[in-house]
């Protein structure tokens, strides 16, 4: 199943918008919002950061994955896109197939 959705923050004075592609349930595709390019996985404990923030080992999955390749975010939740975006009101949700 292939879906665009819509988003955005906050409900009531936005000032973020984004589209979403989610590929299945758990993967989603998106366009960076800032003007800068970023290469990075996060996610998987491979960061300091990760290690004192979350208390993650190296390569121990904990459910979601990030992976920044320059202009686009791929985005895999394990509990779905639905949870990933719990916190932004979303605003159209089309099935394309």
């Amino acid at each position: 199943m292939l879906r665009i959705v819509k988003w955005r923050f906050p409900q009531n004075n936005p000032y973020m918008f984004q589209q979403v592609i989610v590929i299945g349930k758990r993967l989603m595709i998106s366009s960076l919002l800032s003007d800068s390019w970023q290469w990075s996985i996060v996610g998987l404990g491979l960061t300091k950061a990760e290690r004192i923030l979350f208390g993650s080992k190296p390569f121990e999955f904990r459910g979601i994955l990030n992976i920044y390749l320059g202009k686009w975010i791929v985005s895999y939740n394990r509990d779905g896109y639905k949870k990933h975006m719990r916190g932004v009101a979303i605003t159209a949700d089309r099935v394309l197939f």
